[in-house]
């Protein structure tokens, strides 16, 4: 299943949840991912500068893309589902209930436009 959204992020983030009570992450640091059990925090591009396209995939990225980072989150529901900061539904990927690795690949380091996900059952 291949899954693309094309969004403005408000803060320049989107989350990845695991269930619908997921424990965010805490943003800490600089960087473009944060992690806990069953969630990410991913950043992308500002809304005020454009969309962000986020590709879900069970494959690698097509085109030539940074690998970032390669998190496991626990899936208890069997769909991940991202979301703006401000929880407003972007889209949903159906996933076998359990943990997924999720490969991260961006085409910036600093403000993404393009993100790509690949998740697969870990």
């Amino acid at each position: 299943m291949n899954v693309t959204v094309h969004a403005p992020l408000p803060n320049a983030i989107f989350l990845v949840l695991g269930s619908q009570e997921a424990t965010l992450p805490d943003v800490t640091a600089e960087g473009l991912v944060w992690a806990s059990e069953d969630a990410l925090i991913i950043g992308g591009t500002n809304d005020m500068d454009g969309d962000t396209t986020i590709h879900l995939s069970g494959q690698e990225p097509a085109q030539e893309l940074i690998p970032l980072a390669s998190q496991v989150i626990m899936c208890s529901t069997g769909e991940l589902t991202l979301e703006t900061v401000y929880g407003e539904k972007l889209s949903q990927y159906e996933v076998p209930a359990g943990t997924s690795r999720i490969g991260i690949w961006v085409d910036d380091l600093r403000e993404p436009g393009n993100v790509h996900l690949q998740v697969v059952s870990a």
